[in-house]
Parts: C-alpha cells; structure tokens; sequence
C-alpha cells in the first residue's frame, strides 16, 4: 500500500466519522456542530488536494472463518501450520467458484481465471474458538475495476457458505448443490474439508446473513466423504434453440425442436449480450454439469456465449 494510498484511507475513515458525529448533535448546539464542520471542512481539503475520489468506498464483503478441535487452544492460540492451511484452502475453494460465475467452465488445472477480484485479506480476529475476519480487497475507484459488478464477492460468499450447509442435507438437496458447481470447485472443496477433517477440527463459517457449523469432527469426515463419493462430470457443447431469459433471475430456457432446457446465466453476459438474441433461433454455449451418487442423479446447466447462427448461403 502506498503513502499516498494509506493517508487517503486514513482521511476518508475520519470524514465518514466527523460527518456521523455532526448528524449526532441536535440544532440548538451550535458551538459543537461548528467545531466539528471547522474540521470535517479541513479533512475535506486535505483530500482534495490528493486528488483522491471523496466518496466513502462501499463496504467490502465479509466472511467469518472459525476453527476449533484439536488445533485450537480455546481463545489463545490456533496452530500456526493448520491455520495457514485452512485459509489457503478456503481461498482457492472461493476463487473457484468466483471464477465459476463469471467464467462458467474452470480448468482442472492452471491458473485460476478472474482470482485478482476474490482475493480476500485477513483484517482481525473474531472472538469464539479461534475465529479469522476475512474481507474481500477495498475498492478504489480509478485503481480496480469492478467488471461484474460490485456485489460478486458477496454473492460468491453466500454460495459457498450454500454449498458447506448442502453437505449435510438430504441426499436430493445435496446431489442438486453439488451438481450447480464446476470440477474445480468440487475438487477445491475437497481440498478444504479435507485440510479441517485431517487436523482434527471443527468449522464454522458465517457472512453475516448465512451461517454454517460443523459441530464435530465426525460432521466434517462425513461431509468430505459425501463429497469425494459423488461421481461428477462437466462438458461444454454448443446448441441450436431459440432464447427466452428472466432477468431478474438471471436464468434461461432454450427450446430446440423436442428438448427444451434451462439454467442459470453467467455474470459475464449481460442483457445488451442477451437481448439481440432474444425469442430468436442462436448458438448457446451451455455448461452442463452431472453429479451421481447411490443412484441418484443431478444436473445443472450455465449458458456462457450466445451468438447468432451464421448465415445460410443460398
């Protein structure tokens, strides 16, 4: 972080404060409104002259990570190797699926496509166990951009907080989470589960409107089990149909003459890309993605392209 970065910071956090404390007073205290106007105008300046944008960035997304077990001495220590592991682990499990939803198919291996926009920092301790403050890297308006929108990171949270609470549902719950990510993210969750269940450990993971607890370490082993047990399959295919799409919703349906199917849409489409297609014969590039297990059989579908079909010469 620069000087010049770190000082903007520091002045917005004291703006944001002064203009709260001065919302605070009622009219009649003239004197203390006015002291605190004196400085908030001055703070104001000071960030003009960095010629930094005023506005207070929006509040980044966050995560709760908790660990307890066998690692965890209460609220006083965590296992220093552990704990670089599992946040490793949960990292790479959560830019995987980031990259699932803007990019559709992830390579098995190789870089993680888009993983400079989930990149989450650690910023405090969390009382309880052993508890980590995750947030998803401040946006600064003219140094990142923000392609897919500024709520992605948070949304990726909530879904694989989803994805964690679906390892411990009925089997058709379960079968239908799993079969709604990639292979890389089936493989990185397992890489996660694996990491706690291996050390001994107990999870619990909240974003603030979602929770998940893994109370036991025989709760962790299962789940892991019940994950590396699902046979998964994922294929790309181009198809032939005419579009229909919910915004709102973010799905689709194509029609092709006696099959029809629907899913979910990519956030890298957006509806300027949708809309020249729509209730019109195009070329959909569908990800389809099948998870088997005891019998049971899952599968979801993304659409990540759509173009027109090219042209017939006559």
């Amino acid at each position: 972080m620069t000087m010049d970065r770190a000082r903007y910071e520091a002045l917005l956090c004291e703006k944001a404060e002064l203009e709260s404390l001065v919302g605070l007073f009622p009219n009649q205290a003239a004197l203390e409104v006015s002291g605190l106007s004196a400085q908030l105008a001055f703070v104001t300046h000071k960030l003009e002259m960095l010629g930094w944008p005023l506005a207070v960035p929006r509040k980044p997304a966050r995560a709760f990570l908790t660990f307890d077990g066998a690692p965890v001495l209460g609220r006083r220590a965590i296992d220093a190797m552990f704990a670089s592991r599992g946040l490793r682990a949960f990292q790479e499990f959560a830019s995987v699926m980031l990259a699932e939803r803007t990019r559709g198919k992830v390579k098995p291996k190789g870089v993680i496509p888009d993983k400079e926009y989930g990149e989450l920092m650690l910023t405090g301790l969390r009382a309880g166990s052993f508890g980590f403050i995750l947030e998803e890297k401040p946006f600064i308006e003219d140094e990142r951009e923000e392609p897919y929108g500024p709520d992605l990171v948070s949304e990726t949270l909530v879904r694989v907080c989803q994805l964690l609470a679906a390892t411990s549902a009925p089997e058709k719950l379960f079968t239908e989470a799993l079969a709604e990510v990639g292979e890389r993210a089936h493989s990185k969750l397992v890489n996660f589960l694996s990491e706690v269940a291996d050390a001994g450990a107990t999870l619990r993971l909240s974003t603030g409107d979602l929770e998940v607890l893994f109370e036991s370490h025989d709760s962790v082993q299962r789940a892991r089990e019940r994950v590396e047990d699902s046979q998964f399959s994922e294929e790309e295919q181009v198809l032939e149909g005419t579009l229909y799409y919910l915004p709102g919703k973010r799905r689709f349906e194509l029609y092709s003459p006696g099959s029809a199917i629907e899913g979910g849409i990519s956030v890298w489409l957006t509806a300027d890309d949708l809309e020249p297609h729509l209730r019109k014969t195009c070329l959909a590039t569908v990800v389809t993605r099948i998870v088997e297990r005891r019998g049971r059989r899952s599968q979801s579908h993304l659409l990540v392209q759509v173009e027109a079909p090219p042209p017939i010469n006559l």
